[in-house]
């Protein structure tokens, strides 16, 4: 009589084979669960850092985007676009908020071409008092000097982004202190 094999020690092996790739399956499954888990958290964390840094920068650059601009609307307009510039897939970061300012003072310029050149009364009760006489500047003085004083800017990057000369830029920032020294020649009378 012939001993056959028994099938016994081989269905055993087919089935601590198969237990295996399941463990080894289910550690599979784990660990993308983990990664997603991870990636998820790194997402909210980011996300959340972006909610902070809108919060605590929004006013100071509506007030930029106000003065760009000359109009709350316009202004509320320019920075809500400038967002959509900003690139969210990385933490703010340090440049986070330069890049947030171009990106409004490039909107707000491009927006302001459309705008009313003097501002409604309402306006300028929007701004910080010590803001407020430089909405009175005509349009273009008055852009040149927030790019270059208030966010220090080259000439030449002020020139890039009016597309003008930088001789254009150098004379119309003299416009606009000129226009601020006979306001406040005018306020100083009045006082007087």
């Amino acid at each position: 009589m012939k001993h056959r094999p028994s099938a016994l020690p081989i269905a055993v092996g087919l089935v601590a084979v198969h237990k295996a790739g399941r463990t080894l399956e289910s550690r599979k499954t784990q660990r993308v669960e983990e990664i997603q888990t991870l990636t998820r958290s790194e997402t909210e964390s980011r996300e959340q850092q972006w909610r902070d840094f809108f919060k605590m920068n929004c006013n100071a650059l509506f007030q930029i985007a106000l003065l760009l601009t000359a109009d709350a609307v316009t202004a509320e307009v320019a920075l809500a676009k400038s967002i959509e510039d900003l690139d969210i897939s990385n933490s703010p970061g340090q440049t986070g908020l330069a890049a947030w300012e171009r990106a409004t003072a490039m909107r707000s310029i491009e927006i302001a071409q459309s705008s009313p050149s003097i501002p409604d009364p309402m306006t300028r009760t929007m701004l910080q008092p010590a803001l407020q006489p430089i909405i009175e500047i005509e349009r273009f003085p008055r852009i040149c000097f927030v790019l270059r004083l208030l966010l220090g800017y080259t000439t030449a990057l002020c020139a890039q982004m009016l597309g003008i000369e930088e001789s254009g830029v150098r004379m119309l920032f003299q416009m606009a202190v000129i226009q601020l020294q006979q306001k406040a020649h005018g306020i100083r009378q009045l006082v007087d």
